[in-house]
């Protein structure tokens, strides 16, 4: 079809103005209309570059329109919810760069296992949550862990099964303490959550495991108000020599 290529850049640009007007259902079909006329075409050397170009945009659609469902959700949706994360997810998985697609593989990761538990559906959101887990020790991404750590906590709250949430929240504190993030509240609340990982852990635990535990505890939430109280009360910077304090 010699009018392949100008319909595929007509669809291709379509695309773009939907996606950027956060039109995303008509940008996701543009872009696989894109994708079919170059497909068929490939004149150009940069056709391939612009079917990459358009399936990211596809997934990201895909994405942002699990998002703004999610934003405005109630519970005769999550089924709905759910599948549009789904749907995001296996978009990703067409991607050539690995970074973007594990980002995006991520987030959609988060929003199945979250709504997974809110449709009561517990071995399928620890499974999706552990599978970010995995994602995130990959790529050493302390917040990714923290989320899929805080699904298995509230997971948690249901059989009282908190050992994995307190594996995951380990690795999430321990890369973030090699990376040197500044303390913050999702810091403070990380150590918190572990402090309770581990006393929830101590009622079922043998007395010299049950001693451990409650120690690793305490020196958690001991961190935990060591650490807010120095965030309410800084250090005043040192002056120069010679300089005089004003009161």
């Amino acid at each position: 079809n010699p009018n392949a290529q100008w319909q595929a850049d007509a669809a291709y640009n379509i695309g773009e103005i939907s996606f950027h007007k956060k039109d995303y259902k008509n940008a996701i079909v543009a872009y696989q209309k894109a994708i079919a006329g170059y497909e068929n075409a490939l004149t150009k050397l940069n056709d391939e570059e612009l079917i990459e170009r358009a399936k990211t945009r596809i997934a990201l659609s895909k994405l942002q329109l699990a998002e703004s469902y999610a934003n405005h959700d109630s519970e005769g949706e999550y089924q709905k919810i759910l599948q549009a994360y789904r749907e995001a997810r296996r978009a990703s998985m067409s991607l050539s760069d690995e970074t973007l697609r594990s980002a995006i593989e991520k987030d959609a990761l988060y929003g199945e296992a979250l709504f997974l538990q809110k449709l009561g559906q517990k071995e399928k959101s620890i499974e999706a949550a552990s599978n970010l887990a995995e994602i995130a020790t990959t790529k050493k991404d302390a917040m990714g862990l923290l989320q899929a750590a805080d699904l298995l906590f509230e997971a948690a709250g249901n059989d009282g099964n908190y050992q994995k949430a307190a594996e995951v929240y380990e690795q999430a504190l321990k890369i973030w303490q090699e990376s040197q993030k500044p303390v913050d509240e999702q810091h403070l609340r990380l150590m918190a959550r572990l402090g309770f990982c581990y006393l929830r852990m101590s009622e079922n635990a043998m007395a010299e495991d049950r001693d451990e535990l409650l120690r690793k505890s305490i020196a958690n939430y001991d961190a935990v108000l060591a650490e807010s109280e120095q965030r309410e009360n800084p250090p005043r910077p040192p002056f120069p020599k010679g300089g005089t304090e004003l009161v």
